[in-house]
């Protein structure tokens, strides 16, 4: 995670945050002139092969990708989500796209599972070409689903739309503290793994639910609106 010990350069979990940061400062000039150009179909091919160059480069590996990676698809994202042509684009193309992102997946795990690849080798180079095929044919799944049966919102998607972000940053420090008294207790693993997650839920809930967004400063601290 950026860094070897217990408080790595990236912020451990908190990693995420930080490089979302990062790119949203320095995309600001870029974004508007992003805004301003057509969407073109012929990207849904071409950026999965720019997504493998991006392979080359070497940079800062996080959570099993380089942050150029992160970066580029953090570009495009925005490209493909502000332009009106991208859904019905998207829509058209699902049915090729579905089992690309099938297949990948099974010649991922499959051969994941039988034999990973020599670094450097050709094995390793077709490897990962099926591992960013596979990973961004599953962005657009995703964003196609999520257009088709997720495009409503009630009082409870509100509530837990706006407790996301302080359940991502709180999760890992109350599991590890959770986890942490009753890692010497002689209980079954199943029974410690229903009361670490059934505690830390609570815990999560409650300090989010009583205190979190009844404070203003944290309202800020935690990215909720005042």
């Amino acid at each position: 995670m950026g860094g070897r010990g217990n408080f790595a350069f990236s912020g451990l979990h908190l990693w995420y945050l930080l490089v979302l940061l990062v790119y949203s400062i320095i995309s600001v000039p870029l974004f508007k002139t992003i805004a301003r150009r057509k969407f073109r179909k012929s990207l849904f091919v071409l950026l999965p092969f720019l997504l493998f160059l991006s392979g080359v480069i070497e940079t800062m590996g996080i959570g099993g990708w380089d942050i150029i990676f992160y970066f580029m698809t953090f570009i495009f994202g925005y490209y493909f989500l502000s332009s009106p042509e991208f859904k019905p684009a998207l829509v058209s193309s699902f049915k090729w796209i579905l089992p690309i992102a099938l297949s990948t997946s099974v010649i991922y795990i499959v051969w994941f599972m039988i034999a990973f690849p020599k670094e450097n080798s050709i094995q390793d180079i077709i490897f990962y070409a099926v591992k960013t095929v596979n990973c961004w044919s599953w962005i657009l799944v995703i964003f196609y689903l999520g257009n088709k049966y997720l495009t409503f919102s009630n009082n409870f998607l509100k509530y837990t739309s706006e407790a996301s972000m302080p359940f991502y940053v709180l999760h890992q420090p109350i599991i590890v503290a959770v986890g942490y008294f009753i890692y010497e207790l002689s209980w079954p693993i199943a029974i410690k793994a229903f009361v670490l997650i059934t505690t830390s839920f609570i815990l999560i809930m409650l300090l989010y639910h009583f205190v979190i967004r009844n404070v203003e400063l944290l309202r800020l601290l935690f990215g909720l609106k005042g």
